[in-house]
C-alpha cells in the first residue's frame, strides 16, 4: 500500500492508541476495562502500523515459541498455587 496519507495519520495515532491501551490496563478496575480489552487495543494498533507499513513476516521459529507458551502456562499455575497456600 503506497498511500502517504495513512502512513502519516496512523505514524501520529499509533503513540496514542497504545497509550489508551496502557490507562485501559491499569485504570481497568475503576471503569470498563481490564487486561483483554487492552491487549485487543494494542493488537489493534501493531496491526493497523503492520497494514500500512508492510512490515516483512519472518518464519517463526517453534522452539521459542513452545518455550514462551510453556513460560506462560507455568506463570498462571504458579499465580494460582500461591494464592492457594496464602489464602
Amino acid at each position: 500500500m503506497h498511500n502517504s496519507i495513512l502512513k502519516i495519520v496512523v505514524t501520529a495515532i499509533f503513540p496514542f492508541i497504545i497509550l489508551y491501551g496502557f490507562y485501559i490496563q491499569f485504570f481497568g478496575e475503576i471503569s470498563p476495562g481490564g487486561g483483554f480489552q487492552a491487549g485487543a487495543i494494542f493488537a489493534s494498533a501493531i496491526i493497523a502500523y503492520d497494514i500500512i507499513f508492510d512490515s516483512e513476516h519472518k518464519e517463526i521459529d517453534w522452539s521459542i515459541l513452545y518455550k514462551f507458551a510453556i513460560s506462560g502456562v507455568t506463570l498462571y499455575l504458579l499465580v494460582g498455587f500461591v494464592a492457594i497456600l496464602f489464602g
